[in-house]
């Protein structure tokens, strides 16, 4: 049997697809534009006399740029509602490694099979990224090789991050003296998680981060 179509109903398999272009149509201008601005602020690092605007810039640029990786992330997954944890932050942990980490830093991930939203798994994301980069920048000093250690897992009704490694150590105080815009950061992200954060002495330093495992 054939159905005629009267002259301007669209149907719903081609309002799906204009739905469908359109998201993809926003996505990829969204990409395009946190590159060119992720450009621009290493232009205007690299112009900076200052160290501390040069630092301050650079971490911002770290923080376009992880933003472009998770979204990438998120976006192969597909946009389901859950996604694999431990997958998640393998591949995120592998992009971040071969985006900023020096050779002489090494990295071990063990994780449990984790099950989370997207959009927690966008905000642990950035959480890593934020502990990641002031490892590669501080923790090292004046050392020949250094170790960070990544673990994910759940417990009971919380999902748990630890990162350590076996660096100079350093107080909580003092990383805020010397990274406030980093903490500043996890401390929102840790809020929206609806979990609580800890940074620990322990033959380096041990970052912790726990929050509830709500579907």
């Amino acid at each position: 049997m054939v159905v005629a179509l009267r002259p301007g109903l669209v149907t719903e398999s081609e309002n799906c697809t204009s739905h469908t272009f359109l998201l993809w149509e926003l996505r990829n201008r969204m990409r395009n534009n946190l590159s060119v601005i992720a450009s621009l602020l290493r232009m205007k690092a690299a112009a900076a006399a200052d160290r501390q605007l040069r630092m301050a810039l650079l971490e911002t640029c770290e923080c376009v740029d992880t933003m472009v990786m998770i979204d990438e992330k998120i976006f192969v997954a597909n946009q389901q509602v859950m996604i694999e944890g431990s997958d998640y932050l393998h591949n995120l942990v592998h992009a971040l490694r071969k985006a900023y980490c020096p050779e002489h830093i090494a990295i071990h991930v063990s994780t449990a099979p984790v099950r989370m939203k997207t959009s927690k798994a966008e905000l642990l994301g950035l959480v890593v990224n934020e502990v990641l980069s002031h490892i590669f920048r501080c923790a090292f000093r004046g050392r020949a090789e250094g170790i960070v250690e990544i673990r994910l897992r759940k417990r009971s009704s919380f999902i748990e991050l630890v990162i350590k490694d076996n660096g100079n150590g350093m107080f909580n105080e003092q990383l805020k003296r010397n990274n406030t815009q980093g903490t500043g950061l996890i401390e929102i992200l840790t809020k929206r998680l609806e979990g609580r954060f800890s940074f620990e002495n322990d033959s380096g330093t041990r970052f912790t981060l726990v929050f509830a495992d709500t579907v």
